[in-house]
């Protein structure tokens, strides 16, 4: 009992109530301590289980080690560790230069048993000597062989230089020949027939502006035109709605009206470089109808009092003796003789 422990506490009444209280605390004290040791040895049981459990592994997977070896290497300090540490990291990589090493010299031994000579057992220094020297013409024969296409493949280079300086010049004359073959193309070659067509087409379309003009103070019907491309001159015939006709399918009096317009326009044209006062027209007013032949003296009429152009007519229509106010007469004497009378109308 306590009491045996401490026999003090029973002679002395005053302190067993200061005792009791202070070993109730103790003791709640060292019941919780003595929970805690329980819970912590049972702790310490599970972990030393595990660990055994851990050294039995271990011991399995490397049985060249045991406790007494554990011990010993326990017993190193964290110099003499890190020491065989660095130790053995260089034992490493020695052994790593060494298999690298020795890869390397099989390779090469792999190698040159693949370029091994064929040598025959009966082979002597002699007669390697001769081969070596036959093989040495060989070797020079082929530097020579080799010096000669490096010679040819600078010429190329060279040749390769010129040639795109001449590809160059061709291009650039290339270009100036499809500059002149366009315009070949478009005026024709050294006999100028294109540009010759393309020139008389600008004066064709001067003269039928000009013979158009005159053409409509003739008559209403019609208007030459050019076809495209050639030239060939056409009517509108106006009274069938612009339909282009041939001038072979006029009538006589018709085909006269635009020989007339046309010689008209053709003489006005003729003004911008040379003057043409008179113009004489033979024959044609013997096809013309009554009407057509009073509207073309009234049209040669007006011009001459516009612009001052004479016109001389040579016809045998009588009708016209009476239009014309200055003629000039042929007449018969015989069979061998004429004579020629001016004639003023007033």
């Amino acid at each position: 009992t306590l009491l045996t422990l401490f026999p003090e506490w029973e002679s002395d009444e005053k302190v067993i109530p200061q005792r009791q209280d202070y070993l109730g605390k103790n003791w709640n004290r060292l019941c919780t301590q003595a929970s805690g040791i329980r819970h912590q040895q049972h702790s310490n049981a599970t972990e030393r289980k595990k660990a055994e459990n851990f050294l039995l592994d271990f011991y399995r997977l490397h049985p060249d080690l045991n406790e007494g070896r554990l011990r010993e290497l326990a017993s190193q300090s964290l110099q003499q560790m890190e020491t065989l540490q660095n130790d053995l990291q260089k034992l490493r990589n020695t052994e790593i230069e060494k298999r690298t090493a020795m890869e390397l010299a099989v390779r090469e031994l792999e190698q040159h048993q693949k370029v091994r000579p064929d040598l025959e057992e009966a082979d002597q220094p002699e007669s390697l000597a001769e081969r070596q020297q036959k093989l040495d013409q060989q070797i020079a024969a082929a530097n020579q062989s080799v010096g000669l296409l490096q010679a040819q493949l600078e010429q190329d280079k060279k040749n390769a230089e010129n040639m795109q300086k001449e590809q160059q010049q061709a291009d650039l004359l290339y270009g100036e020949f499809v500059k002149w073959d366009r315009l070949c193309r478009l005026f024709g070659d050294e006999k100028g027939k294109n540009f010759r067509n393309i020139a008389q087409s600008f004066v064709l379309k001067e003269l039928l502006n000009g013979a158009n003009f005159y053409l409509r103070k003739l008559t209403n019907r019609y208007e030459l035109t050019c076809q495209p491309g050639s030239l060939t001159i056409l009517l509108h015939d106006l009274y069938q709605g612009g339909a282009t006709r041939p001038a072979c399918t006029l009538s006589g009096g018709e085909s006269f009206l635009v020989s007339l317009s046309l010689a008209l326009g053709l003489s006005s044209l003729n003004q911008q470089s040379l003057s043409v006062d008179i113009l004489f027209i033979d024959e044609g007013f013997g096809t013309l109808s009554e009407d057509y032949l009073n509207v073309v003296m009234d049209t040669l009429e007006r011009l001459h009092q516009m612009g001052g152009k004479k016109v001389g007519i040579i016809s045998h229509v009588e009708g016209l003796r009476e239009r014309i106010k200055t003629q000039i007469q042929v007449r018969r004497i015989d069979n061998s003789r004429s004579e020629i009378l001016t004639v003023s109308l007033v």
